[in-house]
């Protein structure tokens, strides 16, 4: 794959399946602040890179693209991706320590799944240490945000928040959610065959006993 600076763009081959994970759009969206990522991604001027940071640009296989693609049963053409960094202004003091002026405070991640020739499956992943870094990136009032939206007939757009409007236990709320998809799960794992299974195979994983 080509390297990814600020607005570059890279092409990957669709049948690089990627990995399963919560459906986002055609065009999906989360943005927000948050205080519980890596240490690597942060912190550095905007020309050097980290493992944290390269685990980053290689977010085309964190992104469900193709796997929507399957569910939607179209081929893709490619799958272009685009990763940018945005710089704080002043120190942000946040949960692993200081964010130094000048070093980076926000990334972005884009991931499109290309059909006939246009981008038709996005997924757009913003990450800020504090609210007012890049102000002309998607923002919402609520630091774990995620919108889906579908432009088609009727269009549709729903947007899902996580935890209080901001702060710490924000994080803790989208990571909880995240767990629980992956432990409501495991009773149709254990009775599925052998094999490796996305959440195509399964059926919609409602939590057992929630009422006990």
């Amino acid at each position: 794959m080509d390297a990814i600076l600020n607005d570059d763009i890279v092409r990957d081959d669709p049948r690089d399946t990627g990995v399963a994970g919560a459906p986002a759009r055609y065009a999906g969206r989360a943005f927000g602040s948050c205080a519980t990522v890596s240490v690597g991604a942060w912190s550095l001027p905007a020309d050097m890179t980290s493992p944290a940071v390269s685990r980053l640009r290689a977010f085309r296989r964190w992104g469900p693209i193709s796997l929507i693609a399957r569910g939607l049963g179209v081929e893709l053409d490619e799958i272009r991706g685009r990763f940018e960094r945005e710089l704080t202004q002043r120190d942000l003091d946040v949960a692993f320590g200081t964010v130094p002026a000048g070093t980076v405070g926000a990334v972005r991640t884009i991931a499109s799944g290309v059909v006939d020739g246009r981008e038709a499956i996005v997924v757009d992943h913003v990450i800020r240490m504090a609210r007012d870094i890049a102000p002309h990136w998607p923002s919402s009032g609520n630091d774990a945000t995620y919108t889906v939206r579908i432009e088609g007939d009727p269009d549709i757009e729903c947007t899902l928040t996580l935890g209080p409007p901001e702060g710490h236990d924000a994080g803790e709320a989208a990571m909880t959610a995240t767990a629980m998809r992956v432990v409501n799960a495991v009773p149709h794992v254990i009775e599925a065959a052998p094999g490796l299974l996305s959440s195509l195979d399964l059926p919609v994983t409602s939590p057992a006993h929630v009422f006990r």
